[in-house]
């Protein structure tokens, strides 16, 4: 009985990554005016923090299909930025306003 509960469980975690992992959209933030990755830069959609960019601009949103209008701070500046999550695999590069 204890087995079969367990692989259950390994069962349902399974199913609950692979479903949470479906939306994953991979984003890299560059500034078009300078052409650099918007790097370290909190991402929030609200007051919802979403995440913060990585050395290289780059941020995975996981959320459910549609455009998302969120703001970035980078370097005490707050600027708009929407992220187009569609599930389809690829890095998309996006541009804050």
């Amino acid at each position: 009985m204890c087995k079969m509960a367990c692989r259950m469980g390994v069962g349902l975690l399974v199913l609950l990554v692979i479903g949470t992992a479906a939306y994953s959209d991979d984003f890299q933030v560059v500034d078009g005016q300078r052409g650099y990755y918007v790097a370290h830069a909190d991402v929030r959609h609200g007051n919802v923090l979403l995440g913060r960019t990585d050395k290289f601009g780059r941020i995975r949103i996981d959320l459910a299909p549609g455009v998302y209008q969120c703001t970035i701070v980078d370097m005490n500046r707050v600027r708009a930025i929407a992220f187009p999550v569609d599930g389809r695999s690829g890095m998309k590069r996006v541009f804050p306003q």
